[in-house]
């Protein structure tokens, strides 16, 4: 009998400890994330958007003319624009920045600032730019010919005044997600980062995957780092909610909290919150400012909307109700 109660006295012992333990983790992470909150203070939000060449072209859009429409009706203070490599250097050798340069001149007639996405995959999660050109390169080769289409973009648009800096995006823990042959690893990363910084004396942001082996500290440090806000749809099923859990705004305090803590000069934003169906149905206004609202409650004070060639498409097929949530949020804020 004392043996089984010796066990049961263990067994909560362990209970007890585990459940301390736990308190003391999620006081942590809610502890740094009150901390960014409270750091922020009332500074207001600055809206941006992510808009993408290779988007608007598959649908049906000018990639000139309508984002000049898009930033002429809703306030937006930043864009963050493309520099696709196969846009760039379709053939070897030969570069077209025509698209890119009358991009960044419409911004600036719009008083806007440009964050430029460079390096092999860019503006969309899944998407990667190598020109087929490059296929037959050896990877050694490969890298090199990357490194020269980033020094030809830099010395093309750097000296722009509505330029205010780059941004590379790794997806370095997305092995399968890239449909692309090609893929970089943290070094390689850290090696085009390198090349970047020589190049331009502009900020250099730096997403980081949403993912617990992101949590160190990396060097270089960038000059700014990227979070990418992980909604998904309203119409999951319940084990695919279950596993996929969309986690709490706090949680996004925490991390750029914890990023703050580790990198206490480096500037914190969302780079891509999805304003557009994503994963199947529909998306409602109602979600939207139900999303709106929530990235808002991170207390990062910088947002990146994603899916304004969307809203586009759908206003000038006569669906323009998206389009006017966030031209009210904007507006709101501006």
């Amino acid at each position: 009998m004392f043996k089984w109660l010796r066990r049961l006295s263990n067994l909560i012992s362990l209970l007890v400890g585990l459940a301390v333990t736990a308190a003391i983790v999620f006081g942590l992470i809610w502890g740094i994330g009150a901390w960014y909150g409270y750091r922020q203070g009332d500074q207001p939000t600055a809206w941006g958007v992510v808009w993408s060449t290779d988007q608007a072209r598959r649908m049906e859009l000018d990639p000139v003319e309508d984002l000049d429409e898009l930033l002429g009706q809703i306030p937006f203070k930043r864009v963050q624009l493309s520099s696709e490599w196969t846009a760039v250097e379709p053939s070897a050798g030969l570069y077209d920045f025509e698209t890119l340069e009358r991009q960044i001149a419409a911004a600036r007639s719009r008083n806007v600032a440009v964050e430029l996405q460079i390096g092999l995959h860019q503006a969309r999660p899944g998407r990667c730019y190598a020109p087929p050109w490059t296929a037959e390169l050896e990877a050694a080769e490969f890298k090199l010919r990357l490194k020269e289409y980033v020094r030809r973009v830099v010395e093309k648009v750097d000296d722009a005044v509505n330029l205010v800096g780059y941004h590379l995006e790794p997806e370095i823990f997305a092995a399968k997600a890239a449909a692309c042959a090609r893929q970089l690893d943290r070094e390689d990363l850290a090696e085009l980062y390198r090349h970047l910084d020589e190049l331009t004396d502009k900020e250099i942001a730096v997403s980081r995957p949403n993912n617990w082996a992101a949590f160190r500290r990396l060097r270089p440090a960038p000059d700014a780092f990227g979070l990418k806000l992980d909604l998904y749809p309203d119409n999951r099923g319940f084990f695919e909610g279950l596993f996929k859990p969309t986690p709490l705004a706090s949680y996004y305090s925490f991390s750029a909290g914890n990023l703050k803590l580790l990198h206490s000069e480096s500037r914190i934003f969302i780079r891509s919150l999805n304003a557009e169906p994503a994963g199947g149905g529909d998306l409602t206004t109602d979600t939207l400012e139900s999303r709106l609202a929530y990235a808002k409650r991170t207390g990062i004070r910088t947002i990146y909307l994603s899916g304004a060639e969307w809203w586009l498409k759908e206003k000038k097929g006569g669906n323009g109700a998206i389009f006017e949530t966030v031209e009210a949020a904007v507006s709101a804020d501006f």
